[in-house]
């Protein structure tokens, strides 16, 4: 008991002995504007008495300043930075990042090793020079057969001028072969702008959408994936087998399940053609476009030596899915029993030459 006691307490003082800094915020987002001056004051949390190092670290060092360089912070408590940022004249296009944030003192500790610290990430955005169009999303829903795929496209607009005319087109790929395309609304972006579109189903599969934005004639692409589901599971390929006469032959069986939902109760049905050869795999369930490789197993000491066509049925639901594959059987290993007989009688007259030998050994030592 006192052993458990003590061990609860050591747990809890090495806990307690982790030293952990929390910081909020953990981002902040600001415009380019040449000497604008923007706040990014933070406050952060410690779980022991320590003293902390502020700092800032990236391309803009010179244009932070802050209220205090050195932080003794109070455990339990949220400890204050103020902290400003001055724009330089000018800065390169896009999205810039500085960072600003604490790390423990350990000067005159003699710490060796690494030293706490966090940081807040500071994103500078300046607007690119002209029409610049920047992907936010681009969204595609899975669908069944002969519903409607849609497709969402939102942008912001990180150019210094406005976008007259864009729109997206939408081609639809089954694999790497292009089958359809459709066309989204078009539309004037000054900040932010959203395209939408539609695509009717017909056959169930894996697709490819590849989104070309046309913004006054300059392109921006992305490419999103999308499922078609039918509730459908099919036997995609079976390996064949080719055993000896009384072995197990093992058939790995790859299935794919087409729906959007769980297929529950799947399982396999193995037959010999022709023969009263079969058997039935175990009941799993397909997750949503699961592919699974199921092993099935046949019996071959009733079979012949011979080529076999097997059936492989899968059952799920109140529907199936057929497929075949090829079974040999060759010639096992046996004996006729009068090879067996023969075999046992060398074995015996070999022994009997051996005692013979070793008996005459022993008679000639004994006569000299």
């Amino acid at each position: 008991m006192k052993r458990g006691f003590l061990f609860v307490l050591f747990f809890l003082f090495l806990a307690n002995s982790v030293f952990a800094i929390l910081i909020t915020p953990a981002s902040l987002e600001m415009e380019f504007a040449p000497n604008k001056e923007y706040d990014c004051s933070f406050i952060v949390r410690v779980n022991k008495q320590t003293d902390l190092l502020v700092y800032a670290r990236g391309e803009l060092n010179q244009s932070v300043s802050f209220s205090k360089n050195k932080l003794k912070a109070v455990p339990g408590e949220w400890n204050s930075v103020g902290c400003k940022i001055k724009m330089p004249q000018d800065m390169k296009p896009g999205l810039n990042k500085n960072f600003v944030g604490v790390v423990e003192d350990t000067s005159g500790k003699g710490v060796v090793g690494g030293v706490t610290g966090v940081e807040v990430t500071l994103f500078i955005r300046k607007p690119y020079p002209g029409k610049y169009l920047e992907l936010e999303k681009f969204e595609a829903n899975n669908a069944e057969i002969n519903e409607k795929v849609n497709f969402l496209i939102e942008v912001i607009n990180r150019g210094k001028e406005k976008i007259n005319n864009a729109f997206a087109l939408i081609e639809v790929y089954d694999k790497d072969k292009k089958i359809d395309q459709v066309e989204s609304n078009h539309i004037e972006i000054v900040s932010n702008g959203v395209f939408k579109a539609e695509w009717k189903t017909s056959v169930a599969g894996r697709y490819k959408a590849l989104a070309r934005i046309n913004y006054d004639g300059s392109i921006l692409e992305e490419k999103k994936n999308f499922n078609v589901g039918e509730r459908l599971a099919k036997i995609l390929n079976i390996s064949d087998a080719k055993v000896k006469k009384g072995d197990i032959a093992k058939f790995d069986i790859n299935i794919q399940s087409y729906w959007n939902e769980i297929i529950k109760d799947v399982y396999l049905e193995l037959k010999v053609v022709g023969q009263e050869v079969n058997s039935r795999t175990e009941s799993i369930s397909l997750g949503p476009w699961d592919s699974r490789t199921i092993t099935g197993f046949l019996e071959t000491s009733s079979l012949e030596e011979g080529e076999y066509e097997v059936d492989v049925t899968l059952n799920y639901d109140d529907k199936y899915s057929e497929a075949k594959t090829s079974l040999v059987v060759t010639k096992g290993f046996s004996l006729s029993v009068t090879t067996i007989v023969l075999i046992v009688i060398i074995a015996i007259l070999i022994l009997l030459v051996i005692i013979n030998i070793v008996m005459f050994k022993k008679k000639w030592k004994k006569r000299k």
